[in-house]
């Protein structure tokens, strides 16, 4: 059985390679990813040399998340900043990777934690189900990196565009949801069979620079199962998600954990879908 954490200590040097290896011989082994994460109490931050020894995951298994600990680094501050010995830059460069190659990550925004996923992968949005437990008739919501990116999953256009592109530019990057017609050949999965998405920047660097590095849009559900609390604490982040997503980053400011508001968005105006952080009064006089 592969151990759940393997020290530094006991797997150093070739030792380390000769363990992977022989590891993911494993025909079981699905994904490997560039990048571990924290796991509360248990773990220390790997050290950035050893930031592309690469380690399977095994799905459904009590194999999954192996993790490689090295001594002497700092523990988390548990204020969702991340530890100097790993650069930011470096950890949203592995979670880039991981998302092209269908991973899915656990990541921060504005509002709340998120799962993030390619939101034009199908493979990656069923295992964002599956991580979920998320009802199929539920579509997901996509976040972008800037307007530009809002054509990748959505057709809209004419007065319903403009009504769109004015928000968007009163209050993105932020907490607006707009909910707009869809592409036609969008994954069932992202839409869960319905004629529009949802799609938001948020305003906070993570998902930002996931969605520009991937270059195109990435899921923004709410990293918790469904019908749970929302997640806004990295620790329990970990507690409940760590061994069923390829990634967790806690880089940058913690959610401010309140929901966005979600309106969606046709020729006639605006309809408020779910109230959140902005209220819907002040977004219709932004259109008035």
């Amino acid at each position: 059985m592969i151990p759940r954490t393997l020290s530094w200590e006991t797997a150093a040097g070739p030792a380390v390679a000769e363990m992977i290896s022989e590891y993911t011989r494993n025909s079981r082994m699905r994904r490997a990813i560039r990048w571990v994460y924290w796991e509360p109490k248990s773990m220390t931050t790997m050290a950035s040399g050893c930031a592309d020894v690469l380690i399977r995951f095994l799905s459904h298994s009590e194999n999954f998340g192996v993790h490689i600990s090295i001594p002497g680094g700092a523990p988390p501050s548990g204020d969702g900043k991340i530890n100097g010995d790993m650069d930011c830059r470096t950890e949203i460069a592995q979670g880039v990777n991981c998302l092209a190659d269908g991973g899915v990550v656990a990541i921060p925004t504005d509002t709340l934690y998120g799962l993030a996923a390619d939101a034009l992968n199908p493979a990656a949005l069923e295992r964002v189900y599956q991580v979920k437990g998320r009802p199929a008739d539920m579509p997901l919501p996509a976040l972008v990196s800037g307007w530009e990116q809002v054509a990748a999953v959505s057709n809209v256009s004419g007065p319903a565009r403009a009504i769109a592109e004015r928000l968007a530019r009163r209050y993105w990057p932020g907490p607006l949801t707009l909910v707009l017609p869809a592409r036609t050949d969008l994954p069932a999965r992202l839409t869960a069979g319905r004629d529009t998405i949802a799609v938001r920047m948020p305003d906070h660097d993570v998902p930002l620079a996931l969605a520009e590095g991937l270059g195109r849009p990435i899921t923004g559900t709410s990293a918790n199962p469904s019908g749970a609390e929302d997640i806004t604490d990295p620790e329990d982040l970990r507690r409940c998600l760590g061994g069923l997503v390829d990634g967790i980053i806690t880089a940058g400011k913690q959610p401010q954990g309140i929901a966005s508001t979600i309106v969606a968005v046709s020729e006639n105006g605006l309809t408020l879908l779910r109230a959140g952080a902005l209220q819907f009064c002040e977004i219709q006089q932004a259109i008035a």
